[in-house]
């Protein structure tokens, strides 16, 4: 990726993980993510529209892997304000909950027909090009009825590959919340104490989420922080602003998992 697409994914991740974990009202904050969301897709695709990749084969790989991460958000922060606002108007009890969110997760387990056509084509051939290069827009548009908001900087197959790993994304979020509503008595347990500072916490949260160690990189800021205060008996109330001086500090924000 050119250095502009590459600084701006990483500010944007940056303010997405900021909203995630100061929001206390999981509504609010994915109605504000959306937004954030919303307008660096523009910006992208803005920049899309005259940026020039250094081969082929790293545009096809942007639109492949990169692109898409910008739709799962997305689409993942859509459902969240979807099942929450339900949650509030329908769930009195746990028993509720439990049942909205199974047929929340059922529903979730298949894409449509030409999602899944379009999944199984393009992974079958050899030439990936003509699904990912910008310069093939309009034969993707004139083949593929789902292709018809195809433009030189918008890719339909970016947004299905989005779409399926939210899905997964949201699929993992509901199994957690419905373990948590069945076992309510299930907490971790530890003797631990962490004897460092908070702030030595907070950059060995962050090197670990800088550096994808869990789950590939897919997990959000704020669960790995939720984690370490279980884990530590430990408040980290102003952890957006501490993290925010370390990132502006020159330090190694990684120092916690170098050897």
């Amino acid at each position: 990726m050119g250095k502009n697409l590459i600084s701006n994914f990483g500010n944007f991740e940056s303010k997405l993980a900021e909203i995630i974990f100061k929001s206390n009202d999981p509504i609010t904050g994915a109605k504000i993510a959306i937004g954030l969301i919303t307008e660096f897709l523009d910006e992208t695709q803005h920049i899309l529209c005259s940026h020039e990749f250094s081969s082929s084969d790293t545009e096809v790989d942007f639109f492949k892997k990169e692109y898409p991460k910008i739709y799962e958000k997305l689409h993942y922060f859509k459902s969240i304000q979807n099942i929450e606002a339900k949650k509030f108007s329908f769930c009195i009890t746990d028993e509720q909950e439990v049942e909205l969110l199974q047929k929340k997760r059922e529903s979730l387990k298949t894409l449509q027909d030409h999602e899944v056509q379009m999944l199984s084509y393009f992974n079958l051939v050899e030439d990936e090009e003509k699904f990912f290069l910008r310069e093939h827009y309009k034969w993707r548009k004139n083949n593929f009825i789902f292709a018809s908001n195809e433009s030189y900087a918008i890719n339909s197959i970016s947004e299905i590959i989005g779409k399926r790993n939210a899905i997964k994304a949201l699929i993992k979020y509901i199994d957690e919340r419905l373990y948590q509503l069945k076992n309510p008595n299930s907490i971790i347990s530890s003797n631990l104490k962490w004897t460092d500072t908070k702030v030595n916490l907070i950059i060995l949260i962050y090197g670990i989420y800088l550096s994808d160690s869990v789950n590939k990189g897919e997990v959000e800021l704020n669960q790995l922080i939720e984690l370490f205060e279980k884990i530590f008996s430990i408040e980290l109330k102003n952890f957006h602003t501490q993290l925010n001086d370390i990132k502006a500090k020159k330090g190694n924000q990684l120092k916690y998992i170098d050897f």
